[in-house]
């Protein structure tokens, strides 16, 4: 998780460079196991001035979206990370969770979720965002995992609304 809270100090380094970026408006989005990353990056890097976790995926310990999902997801991410020991990686994966993270969270924190999502169910991001004083949290009726495929213009909408407050 180093790595991660790293990444995301490095991506706002570079954007403070920028002549056109605001430094007050920089903001996270992360879509699926994005808004894993984001919410760690959010976490620890406080010019990080908001975050929005779509279709997430928060479940500590990722039991699901590893165990329960397709294997090639799986075999993939552990490819990504480095892994060629199946049981390494289940004790490294063990290892990843917002907890102990997700208090230091002092900015606008949006969290949509679909109703019937499998990856990460309603119930974590509920969790989540009961444990973050600005958060927002939006649960779509009857819609999965692929949020902006299935109602793109409802999930603009609520960004657009989210990122307009004052």
């Amino acid at each position: 998780m180093e790595n991660w809270t790293q990444v995301g100090k490095a991506a706002v380094d570079w954007l403070m460079q920028r002549p056109e970026i605001d430094p007050e408006k920089i903001g996270a989005f992360g879509n699926s196991f994005g808004s894993f990353f984001v919410t760690i990056a959010t976490a620890n890097e406080p010019r990080i001035k908001a975050c929005v976790a779509n279709s997430n995926n928060l479940e500590p310990g990722f039991h699901t979206i590893f165990e329960e999902a397709s294997i090639s997801y799986k075999k993939r991410f552990m490819y990504m990370a480095g892994f060629t020991d199946e049981a390494k990686f289940d004790a490294f994966r063990k290892t990843l969770t917002w907890e102990g993270h997700s208090t230091k969270i002092k900015v606008p924190y949006l969290c949509v979720t679909g109703e019937h999502d499998e990856g990460s169910s309603p119930r974590m991001a509920r969790l989540m965002a009961e444990r973050i004083p600005d958060a927002e949290l939006h649960t779509l009726p009857g819609l999965r995992h692929a949020l902006a495929l299935e109602a793109p213009d409802q999930l603009a909408g609520i960004i657009r609304a989210f990122l307009a407050r004052p």
